[in-house]
């Protein structure tokens, strides 16, 4: 369903999310990513985040509106650079649609995300 990993060296905050989600999953998903980020938040205060989203379904009601408040606090408090990689042009206008900050993107080639992450980033 989702995998959520973070690398020091390059300071890269990575995810990855897939499939159909329940309210469960979604908890779960929200307690994980804000306990990493508070350690991260230790050391870093500004870090690339990369979202493969390329395999994430199009989910309930109740899910969406759950990860959309999510990802609002989230990319609201988060200042370094947001790629979210997603599977088709459907969902990138929605993302872009509700969740558009300045140092947020949305792309459907994760190579080009990658690209974006490097030349956005902070430097190490």
């Amino acid at each position: 369903m989702y995998d959520i990993a973070f690398d020091p060296a390059t300071r890269l905050l990575s995810m990855r999310l897939e499939g159909f989600w329940d309210i469960e999953t979604l908890n779960r998903f929200a307690a994980e990513l804000s306990a990493l980020t508070e350690r991260i938040e230790r050391h870093w205060n500004d870090y690339p985040i990369l979202s493969d989203s390329r395999g994430f379904s199009v989910q309930s009601v109740e899910v969406t509106a759950g990860f959309s408040r999510i990802m609002e606090v989230a990319v609201m408090r988060h200042r370094g650079p947001v790629a979210i990689v997603v599977g088709s042009r459907l969902n990138k206008l929605q993302v872009e649609r509700s969740m558009m900050t300045d140092h947020l993107r949305v792309f459907l080639d994760i190579d080009e995300a990658r690209a974006w992450l490097l030349e956005a980033s902070p430097s190490r």
